[in-house]
């Protein structure tokens, strides 16, 4: 699916929302640094933010299975950095416990010493 199919489709499903439903945002780019920036500068010019309740990355399970921690912390440090931080962000299918100790406590370290 293309970027702008994504988009589109949020754009579509916007007057059906249900606002005493919270809806999710699935954070399109993956392992692809600029896919995601372009995304979420998007999602921001658009003003989409508001009518989602949390966030939710897909695309780690591969990575997490290929045990490339580096990439999984940039994919989760980028939108994590650049949506509101009293969202949750949820991560398709990393829901093995040896991912929720860098998730929960190394990754928020991590992410300031990036932006600050």
């Amino acid at each position: 699916m293309k970027k702008e199919t994504t988009l589109e489709n949020i754009e579509e499903s916007i007057p059906y929302l249900d606002k005493n439903i919270i809806w999710t945002l699935p954070i399109q780019g993956g392992k692809y640094p600029s896919l995601m920036e372009y995304y979420l500068d998007e999602i921001y010019k658009r003003d989409y933010l508001d009518y989602f309740g949390m966030f939710a990355l897909g695309s780690v399970v591969p990575i997490m299975i290929n045990q490339d921690y580096k990439t999984l912390v940039d994919m989760i440090a980028l939108p994590r950095k650049n949506l509101p931080e009293d969202k949750p962000l949820h991560l398709f299918g990393a829901g093995h416990p040896s991912i929720f100790s860098l998730v929960t406590f190394k990754l928020p370290q991590i992410i300031k010493q990036q932006c600050c």
